[in-house]
């Protein structure tokens, strides 16, 4: 019984185990392929993968053209180079100065082309340093200073000379190609150029041409220049390119927020008593002058907005259109003279112009009164005198 047991519970952890193996195999098998060099989006991650561009970053690191790549650091030369050369176009006198340039450009491109395919060398057996770069750059601007202050041509040939040693040092050994791809393209002549050109003995080659040749071969260079950079800059852009889409994508929600904000931010308060209706108890006249009503509320605080006549009591009115709900008024009184006929004063509201109920109320001289009142709903706004003689007041807001 004892050895039956015992059997029967082998059999079982045997089972067990391979449920539980085979379990494992299913979910492996299941569970997508991420590359390595791409990280897997964390979970609750999207909101800085949106904006932080992980992943694309990931891909750009690993299939762009970088600061570690193979033949980045030749290809940052070579953009150096032909930059100068650039500056120098058109300065006749600078030609042999720009073409060594060139062709130290279409030498490194090379370079860096072939690097990058892995079909050349980390070091190459001679290479433009950057330190070569900087003395031939700075003797050629010194050559240009020396053109422009007295036209020195000795100093500037000498200075020529120097540079020629300087950038002979850039060259292919005679058993690497020059991008291969570029040759093919080219005619017999132009690819024997090309190689004599960017050869061992480049400079020495190219101090035999006339100077019609060397300017052949100057465009020559740039036409290589053209074909070997073009995906070489694609390349080196797609790691510029995420970070630029990640301060663009952040630069647009700051200023969407930044303008949401602007938006909610309370405005000014409207004056809702600007150009409405004024109506008057009575009108004072002086001769053919009548004073009109509407300056109550024509925004000019220094004018008699309206005058009556005297005796008992006088009032204005304003119909402000609709029912408001009414949160301030702020009364002006006339500037020049006779203050005291505007008190006592009080203001009363009503929604239907019939039935009126007294909101505030003043006895002393003022010469701006500013009401605040527990919010009132009311569409006309009375203004009584009770002084018992004329009643002027400048202009009336309400909020």
């Amino acid at each position: 019984a004892a050895s039956n047991e015992s059997a029967a519970s082998n059999e079982s952890a045997a089972s067990n185990e391979s449920a539980a193996s085979n379990e494992s195999a299913a979910s492996n098998e299941g569970e997508a392929q991420v590359p390595a060099s791409v990280p897997k989006r964390k979970p609750g991650g999207w909101l800085r993968n949106f904006y932080w561009l992980d992943e694309q970053m990931a891909v750009a690191v690993r299939d762009g053209f970088h600061p570690g790549s193979p033949g980045y650091a030749a290809y940052e030369r070579a953009q150096a180079a032909l930059s100068a050369a650039e500056r120098l176009h058109g300065a006749d006198e600078l030609a042999d100065g720009r073409l060594l340039l060139l062709r130290a450009g279409v030498v490194l491109l090379s370079r860096a082309a072939l690097m990058r395919a892995g079909e050349a060398a980390d070091t190459p057996p001679t290479q433009l340093t950057g330190a070569d770069y900087a003395l031939g750059c700075g003797a050629l601007r010194a050559a240009e200073r020396l053109r422009d202050l007295d036209g020195d041509e000795g100093g500037m040939a000498l200075l020529h000379e120097e540079v020629a040693r300087l950038f002979a040092r850039a060259q292919l050994p005679a058993e690497e190609p020059i991008a291969p791809a570029i040759a093919a393209e080219l005619s017999e002549a132009d690819r024997q150029r090309l190689v004599a050109t960017a050869g061992v003995d480049g400079v020495s080659y190219l101090a035999t041409l006339s100077a019609e040749e060397r300017g052949i071969t100057a465009k020559l260079l740039e036409r290589v220049v053209r074909k070997i950079g073009a995906p070489l800059r694609a390349d080196a852009a797609r790691v510029r390119r995420v970070h630029r889409s990640r301060w663009l994508r952040i630069g647009i929600t700051v200023a969407a927020l930044v303008a949401l904000v602007i938006v909610s931010l309370p405005g000014e308060p409207k004056n809702l008593a600007l150009h409405q209706p004024v109506s008057t108890s009575s009108t004072y006249k002086a001769g053919n002058f009548r004073y009109d009503p509407r300056g109550l509320v024509d925004g000019d605080k220094k004018n008699i907005g309206f005058h009556t006549e005297r005796g008992g009591e006088q009032y204005a009115t304003i119909d402000l259109g609709d029912e408001e709900k009414i949160h301030s008024v702020v009364v002006y009184n006339r500037t020049e003279c006779c203050k005291e006929n505007a008190v006592p004063l009080r203001i009363e509201v009503s929604t239907d112009g019939k039935r009126y109920r007294e909101v505030a109320k003043r006895s002393r001289n003022f010469d701006e009164w500013k009401v605040t009142l527990s919010p009132v709903t009311a569409r006309y706004v009375k203004f009584v005198s009770s002084s018992g003689t004329y009643f002027h007041l400048a202009e009336v807001e309400i909020y």
